[in-house]
C-alpha cells in the first residue's frame, strides 16, 4: 500500500547499499540475520498504522512463513484497516495454515472484511464462503470485486453463479455496471464468458466499446483477435485495441497492427510496437520502441516502460533493465521495475541490488520487493544495511526480502 503525498514528504529519504559496511551495525550475516529482520519488521509495524498496513500487504504470496504468521496475529485486530489488510494478504493466495484465521474472520467480521475473508475461503473451496460470494455478486447494488468474480470463476459452480449476474449488469442503463461485468468476464477462462464478451462489445456504441474491448483482450481467446481489429483506428479506442490485440497473440493480426508502428502520435507507437513484439515481430518492434526510449516525453517512456512488463523476451528486460539503471525520471523507473515484476527471476538480481540503494525510496522498495521474490542467500549481505534505513517503507521492505530469501532456503 503506497503511502500518502503528506506522509512521502515526511518521509526522510534513506541509506543506500554503497558504501555501508554491515560489520560496523553489530549483527552479523548468519543466524543473527533473521532475528534483526524479524525485528525491524515488527518493530516498524508497531510504530505507525500506515507501516502495519504495508508491512501486511507484503505477506501477500511471502515465502515467508514469519511474516505470513504477521497476518495471521493482525487478522484479530480491532483496527479495521489493520484487520482488512491482514485478511485480504491471507486471502490472496491462501494456504491451508490460512484457513483458521480466515474462518475466524468470515464467521465474526461485517462488511469488507467478511467479503476478504469469504474470497480467500472460497478459493479453499469452502460452501458457506462460494455461497456468501455468490450473493454479494448477485447482488445489484453492491460493488463487484474482480478478485470475488476470479474466485468463483475457480470453482465448479462458476457459470451457475457468473452467468446471470453478469448478463443482468450488462442490461443496464449504467455503463459503470455494463463495465464490471466486462471486467469480471476477462477474469473468467470459459466460453461462454467469452461468448458474453462479444455480446456486449456487439451491444456497445463509439467509445463506450472500450472496456469490452480491453476484456476481450485478457480473454485469452485468439480467435476473438477478428472481433476487434476493425476498431484499430477508432477514434477513443485506439490504444484499448493495440493493447487487446497483442495480448491476444493472433499472428494474422500484424496485418491490422503494423499501419499504426507509423502514427505520427508517439504514444500510439508506443502501443503499436508492443503489440506487434506481442505478435511475433521482435525486430520490426524494436526498431519502433528503441526510438521511444530516448524521448524527450518522460511520459511516452513510462508508457513504453509499462507496455514491455507483457513482451516476453529478453530483449525487453534489457530494455527494461537499462530504463530502470539509467532513466533520470522516478516515475519511469518505477514503471519499469513494476514491468520486471512480470519477468521475475534470478537474471534479474544484479539491476535490482543496484536499484535498492537508490535515492528514491519507492524504487528502492520496490526493488527489494521482486528481490524478496527471486533473491538468493548470497543478496543477504546486501540487503542487511537496508535494515536500519530511516525510511521505515524501505527498512521493512528490506526485512521482508531477507525473511522471505531465507523462507525458501528453509524449504
Amino acid at each position: 500500500m503506497a503511502p500518502s503525498t503528506r506522509t512521502r514528504q515526511a518521509i526522510v529519504l534513506t541509506v543506500g547499499l554503497g558504501g555501508l559496511a554491515w560489520a560496523g551495525l553489530g549483527c552479523p550475516a548468519g543466524d543473527d540475520a533473521g532475528t534483526h529482520a524479524e525485528a525491524v519488521y515488527r518493530q516498524t509495524m508497531d510504530a505507525n498504522p500506515e507501516y502495519h498496513k504495508y508491512g501486511l500487504s507484503l505477506a501477500a504470496g511471502t515465502d515467508s512463513p514469519w511474516v505470513r504468521q504477521q497476518a495471521v496475529e493482525a487478522s484479530e485486530s480491532q483496527n479495521f484497516q489493520i484487520a482488512l489488510a491482514a485478511v485480504r494478504a491471507l486471502a490472496h493466495d491462501p494456504v491451508e495454515e490460512s484457513r483458521a484465521p480466515l474462518r475466524q474472520a468470515f464467521d465474526s467480521r461485517p462488511g469488507a472484511l467478511k467479503l476478504q475473508a469469504a474470497i480467500g475461503l472460497t478459493r479453499l473451496g469452502d460452501a458457506d464462503a462460494i455461497a456468501f460470494v455468490a450473493e454479494q455478486i448477485a447482488d445489484p447494488a453492491q460493488p463487484l470485486p474482480v478478485d470475488a468474480v476470479d474466485a468463483i470463476a475457480a470453482t465448479e459452480r462458476a457459470r451457475e453463479i457468473l452467468e446471470p449476474s453478469l448478463a443482468a449488469r450488462m442490461g443496464s442503463d449504467n455503463l459503470t455496471l455494463r463495465n464490471e461485468a466486462y471486467a469480471a468476464l476477462a477474469a473468467v477462462d470459459q466460453a461462454w464468458a467469452r461468448a458474453m464478451l462479444v455480446e456486449g462489445l456487439e451491444r456497445e456504441h463509439g467509445e463506450e466499446r472500450a472496456q469490452a474491448i480491453a476484456s476481450i483482450g485478457r480473454s485469452g481467446d485468439p480467435a476473438l483477435a477478428t472481433d476487434i481489429e476493425r476498431f484499430v483506428n477508432t477514434q477513443g479506442l485506439v490504444f484499448a485495441t493495440l493493447e487487446a490485440l497483442g495480448a491476444l497473440g493472433n499472428p494474422t493480426s500484424v496485418a491490422a497492427v503494423r499501419p499504426a508502428t507509423g502514427n505520427e502520435e508517439s504514444l500510439v507507437r508506443a502501443y503499436a510496437g508492443a503489440a506487434l513484439w506481442r505478435l511475433g515481430d521482435a525486430d520490426g518492434a524494436v526498431s519502433v520502441l528503441e526510438p521511444l526510449l530516448a524521448s524527450n516525453d518522460a511520459g511516452v517512456r513510462r508508457l513504453v516502460a509499462t507496455q514491455l512488463g507483457a513482451v516476453d523476451d529478453p530483449r525487453a528486460v534489457e530494455m527494461l533493465s537499462g530504463l530502470v539503471r539509467g532513466d533520470a525520471d522516478t516515475d519511469v523507473r518505477i514503471a519499469a521495475l513494476r514491468s520486471l515484476n512480470e519477468h521475475a527471476g534470478p537474471a534479474l538480481v544484479p539491476v535490482l541490488v543496484e536499484a535498492a540503494g537508490a535515492a528514491d525510496y519507492q524504487v528502492q522498495s520496490l526493488a527489494l520487493d521482486l528481490l524478496a521474490k527471486v533473491g538468493g542467500s548470497e543478496q543477504v549481505a546486501d540487503l542487511l544495511p537496508l535494515l536500519d534505513s530511516e525510511n521505515r517503507y524501505v527498512a521493512i521492505s528490506a526485512a521482508h526480502a531477507v525473511l522471505a530469501i531465507r523462507g525458501r532456503a528453509a524449504a
